[in-house]
């Protein structure tokens, strides 16, 4: 068996066997998270405001009220008004919440009742138990390293904390000695011994010290010979000199070492492994939770349930400066069919560990019989500026903000119904899941909505977006940006910036109405908006807003480059709208099979009425990419502007054209400021290409060939205008 105090000495990282005596700063640090353990104050509930460092919480609303549980309380607390705050770090740190009682106000709640802890075991070092930590009668008596265990002169019913027999009945041993003067407390030098004027109560030369001149005791212990403990605030036993041992009388800052977490529970000797094992995992959790501490960090985690549905029946939860670092577990998750809105106050981070999203909200319950209500992110906003962060980062395939790996599970189907209408927002997926989304291999659906004052960064590894689903989904995505500013969103290798990730199958639909979109870049072989490499059934709808830069990754191996902006079918870009830049990615210039991207790419029919200021392809060893490309019709009408559209670079092949069409192009409106075909080496690009054009008004500028490198008879430069069938029947060609 390993007691207590040599548990938390292997937790804080130090040797349990050192040259005596040990340091006196790793005793003390020892002593204190020893404290910690036994102690098990377990943190009272208030009204309202809640701390994650005192324990794991769980909000739960029903039609009865709403409840909260927090780590250590027997039974679960009903709130007061149904709006919780979750702060950051423990109650006892809060300088705010005086005597006791909640931030807000509110009074405590009864503390539970302390469990009542057996005496723990003596040390063993040769036991093959060593490391279990269990109640129980000792194995037996042996010797220690230090002066802490107990004295194995004492009787066996005893520890060594006991009464001193010598004291009157009516004190515990911690009044003052009777020999002192009336106005001591015994930590003050000792008059009684004129010889030992430089002692206080906390240095020791009697019985116990490690001053190899101390008397009354050679084991060690500071116990008397008698079992009789002593300390400098007591009445030193027969047969013992001075005061206590300098280790056990040193104090604890109790700003850095005070413990106030949930009852630590611990097995009892008759119990089994699992259980003794069990009993470890709790015992080292509250001490990493004890030592992190000074960075206001825990791994205590947060858990949301809301059974009631309807619009009136929203469950709303602050969080205030938390930061979770979990281990195996979700630092939030989300559950049950009713709406949840998470309010954000100063910053916090929830860092996810196991196959776990950062703040965890799966579109389903664990066997699929029920769908998860809708998860609203939100913060205020002073002078424009958001007063809330959140920092979410998944773990083992699972999105910073959505779902899990699908693992098989009916609640890993999608991350379902999600809302950021406020907050600075940095979420990060892990490999292979979006980082705002789902995980790797969704099967189900999910809704993104970005709105209000959010500001997002959201990235991953390889294989998700930023923005949508992670690898292989096979359910529908639909990601809708009505507001808010996306900073940057960032596709892992193979994952689009905003859209689907690698190999996702199922329908992923972008939709932008407004706000603004900085950076929108997709990994190697993905687009900026659009797909993830080898995905299908991607549509972008483009109702207004700016878009100032999407990006295609650049193709790897035999796979193509991504575009800036991609939709299968059809695209619009409406007079509401502004694309400052789309560009394409570029080939791989090892492989001619990687084609290069295009600025903006439409399967379908393309209508341009909007302002776009730069739309350019990307190189390619055989096939550069277009700035602007229709599988379809193209149209330019209304007030629509193309400031510059400029095709990609070919070292081997063929150069991309600045505005291609492999339909009818049809321009009665708008104005083509520079319409430019790249340079290559089979054949330049031309500036406007269509299988038919018309032009009927508008104006365009310049529409310039690009040049061929080529030196064979069959290498030829392009057309500025170029058409199988061209009508002009009005507009300027300048």
């Amino acid at each position: 068996m390993i007691s207590y105090r040599k548990l938390a000495m292997r937790v804080l990282g130090h040797p349990l066997r050192v040259p005596f005596p040990r340091p006196a700063s790793h005793r003390v640090t020892a002593l204190a998270l020893t404290a910690a353990m036994v102690a098990g104050m377990a943190a009272p509930a208030y009204a309202d405001t809640y701390y994650i460092g005192d324990g794991d919480i769980t909000v739960t609303k029903d039609k009865s009220g709403t409840y909260v549980k927090h780590s250590g309380n027997p039974t679960a607390t009903k709130d007061s008004d149904g709006n919780i705050i979750i702060k950051g770090g423990k109650r006892s740190e809060d300088t705010t919440a005086s005597g006791g009682g909640s931030s807000e106000g509110g009074t405590s709640a009864a503390s539970p009742a302390q469990p009542k802890l057996a005496t723990p075991p003596s040390e063993d070092s040769d036991s093959e138990n060593e490391d279990m930590v269990y109640l129980g009668a000792p194995k037996g008596n042996v010797s220690s390293d230090d002066g802490n265990e107990e004295n194995e002169n004492q009787t066996g019913d005893t520890t060594g904390g006991e009464e001193n027999k010598n004291q009157p009945d009516d004190t515990t041993g911690g009044e003052e000695s009777k020999n002192q003067p009336d106005d001591t407390t015994g930590g003050e030098e000792n008059e009684t011994d004129p010889t030992k004027k430089d002692q206080t109560g906390g240095k020791n030369t009697g019985a116990g010290s490690s001053d190899p001149e101390s008397k009354g005791s050679e084991s060690g212990t500071s116990g008397s010979a008698g079992g009789t403990p002593t300390t400098g605030s007591e009445t030193p036993a027969e047969g013992t000199e001075g005061t206590e041992s300098t280790e056990s009388s040193l104090s604890t800052p109790k700003s850095q070492f005070t413990y106030t977490g949930a009852s630590l529970k611990v097995a009892d000797a008759n119990d089994d492994e699992e259980t003794r094992n069990k009993s470890t995992t709790v015992l080292e959790r509250a001490a990493e939770n004890f030592r992190s501490t000074a960075e206001n960090v825990t791994n205590y985690v947060i858990r949301i349930i809301n059974k009631a549905k309807g619009n009136d029946n929203t469950l709303n939860v602050t969080l205030d400066n938390v930061n979770i670092k979990t281990k195996n577990d979700a630092a939030l998750s989300v559950e049950g069919a009713g709406n949840t809105t998470i309010t954000l106050k100063g910053d916090n981070t929830l860092t996810s560990d196991g196959q776990h999203a950062g703040l965890e909200h799966n579109e389903k319950d664990y066997y699929g019989r029920e769908d998860t209500g809708k998860l609203t992110i939100t913060s205020g906003n002073e002078n424009g500026r958001n007063t809330g962060s959140l920092t979410a980062t998944g773990s083992g395939a699972s999105a910073g903000i959505g779902s899990v790996w699908n693992s098989g599970n009916y609640s890993d189907s999608g991350a379902g119904d999600i809302e950021i209408t406020g907050g600075d927002i940095t979420a990060i997926g892990a490999s292979s899941a979006a980082g705002i989304g789902s995980g790797c291999n969704a099967t189900g659906e999910t809704n993104i909505t970005i709105s209000g004052t959010a500001k997002i960064k959201a990235q991953t590894e390889q294989g998700g977006d930023g923005i949508g689903s992670g690898s292989g989904a096979t359910g529908n995505t639909n990601i809708t940006i009505s507001g808010g500013t996306i900073e940057n969103a960032q596709g892992g290798s193979g994952g689009a910036g905003i859209g689907s990730g690698d190999g996702s199958t199922g329908q992923t639909t972008v939709t932008i109405k407004s706000g603004t979109i900085k950076n929108a870049t997709g990994g190697n072989t993905g687009d900026g908006i659009g797909g993830g490499c080898d995905s299908k059934n991607i549509t972008v709808k483009i109702e207004g807003g700016t878009i100032e830069k999407a990006k295609g990754g650049d193709g790897y191996g035999s796979h193509d480059a991504g575009d800036g902006i991609h939709s299968d079918g059809e695209l619009t870009i409406p007079d509401k709208a502004t694309i400052v830049s789309a560009i394409g990615g570029n080939g791989d210039s090892r492989n001619s099979s990687s084609n290069a991207g295009h600025g903006i790419y439409s399967g379908g029919k393309l209508t341009i009425k909007g302002d776009i200021g730069t739309a350019q392809g990307g190189k390619g060893k055989t096939t550069a990419g277009h700035g602007i490309y229709s599988k379809g019709d193209l149209n330019i009408s209304d007030n629509a502007t193309i400031t510059n559209a400029t095709g990609g670079a070919s070292t081997d092949g063929y150069a991309g054209d600045g505005i291609h069409s492999d339909g009818k192009l049809t321009i009665s409106g708008g104005t083509i400021g520079t319409a430019q075909g790249g340079v290559g080496n089979a054949s330049g690009g031309s500036g406007i290409l269509g299988k038919t054009m018309e032009i009927l008004a508008g104006t365009i500028q310049k529409a310039i060939g690009g040049n061929s490198t080529g030196t064979g008879e069959n290498d030829t430069g392009g057309d500025g205008i170029s058409a199988s069938k061209f009508t002009i029947s009005g507009g300027e060609i300048q």
